[in-house]
């Protein structure tokens, strides 16, 4: 249970993530650094952790890498 409380606080930490928000960058990078450290440790869990933890992982990654190009192709990062 304390695994799935971690991932669903880091997707909620990912949900605030805006374009221009101040957030991406460190924070952006460690949020998705520890959820990838989660969904390894996953393997070794419930099948269904793991694959809540891989498909939250990827949808934190994608979003990440978007709100990066949006701020690169604008000029604030």
């Amino acid at each position: 249970m304390r695994h799935l409380t971690q991932v669903r606080y880091h997707l909620e930490t990912a949900l605030k993530w805006e374009v221009g928000s101040p957030e991406i960058g460190v924070l952006s990078d460690h949020t998705v650094s520890t959820l990838s450290g989660l969904v390894n440790s996953a393997l070794s869990l419930v099948p269904h952790e793991y694959v809540i933890a891989k498909r939250v992982h990827t949808l934190v990654s994608m979003k990440e890498k978007y709100l990066r190009k949006i701020a690169i192709d604008s000029g604030h990062l």
